[in-house]
């Protein structure tokens, strides 16, 4: 296994072993029936290559840029369980300019994305104060977005392609809260299991080429399925 596959686990030693040494041992918070959670994630993508060769075209400029932001609010439902909602929008743009066989040529994709989900979360302590907590979160999300491909090749010769999705996906995302101070917390959560069913419909210049659905299973452990945020406790 990998060192980043370890990552998560890591995680959680290094808490444990920090509260080993946490001399107030008065708990920070109790996750009673009553109480409200909310909190956000916001994800940045700015980056920019020039003349790069590779294996197939040599790469003049490329340019990439995006974000995603999620909210969340829930509601404890009894002690150390909340149920909630998610919203989540993504976009990311590219714009690729490269030279292959002495002819230059030009890619641009945007993806824009919208996701709603439901979610239960059950947590549990694994430090004496409660400052270090353990989660479990099951949820069902459904997005829908579009997808926009523009290649060109010359003045006369472009390819424009449009893509409608949408899916449904049931996941399973453990992950672990730090409590700061005065509710305030800094969470890392791991999207490890998902059941993903997502249907595409795809015009290409003008013309419907068809649809295309998929049922996928996917489980993964990995530094790039983390991810950070802030929340709070009242």
């Amino acid at each position: 296994m990998k060192n980043k596959d370890v990552y998560f686990l890591l995680i959680v030693l290094f808490t444990v072993i920090l509260d080993n040494y946490a001399q107030d041992q008065e708990k920070v918070i109790t996750f009673s029936k009553g109480m409200w959670h909310t909190g956000i994630t916001l994800s940045i993508d700015d980056s920019e290559d020039e003349n790069i060769d590779n294996l197939l075209y040599n790469v003049i400029e490329n340019e990439r840029n995006g974000f995603e932001i999620n909210v969340l609010g829930g509601y404890f439902v009894k002690e150390a369980m909340s149920v909630g909602i998610q919203y989540s929008y993504l976009k990311r743009e590219r714009d690729l300019i490269y030279e292959l066989d002495d002819n230059e040529a030009r890619r641009q994709s945007a993806l824009s994305r919208h996701t709603a989900t439901a979610f239960l979360r059950n947590y549990f302590p694994i430090s004496a104060n409660n400052r270090f907590n353990f989660f479990n979160e099951t949820d069902l999300s459904f997005g829908f977005g579009n997808s926009n491909f523009r290649h060109t090749k010359s003045d006369t010769d472009i390819t424009k392609t449009f893509t409608d999705e949408y899916n449904l996906k049931l996941g399973v995302r453990p992950g672990i809260s730090v409590i700061l101070t005065k509710g305030f917390a800094f969470e890392v959560s791991l999207d490890l299991l998902g059941l993903t069913y997502s249907n595409e419909d795809v015009t290409k210049d003008g013309v419907k080429e068809g649809s295309r659905s998929d049922f996928n299973f996917d489980f993964d452990i990995s530094l790039l399925s983390l991810d950070f945020g802030l929340a709070y406790y009242f």
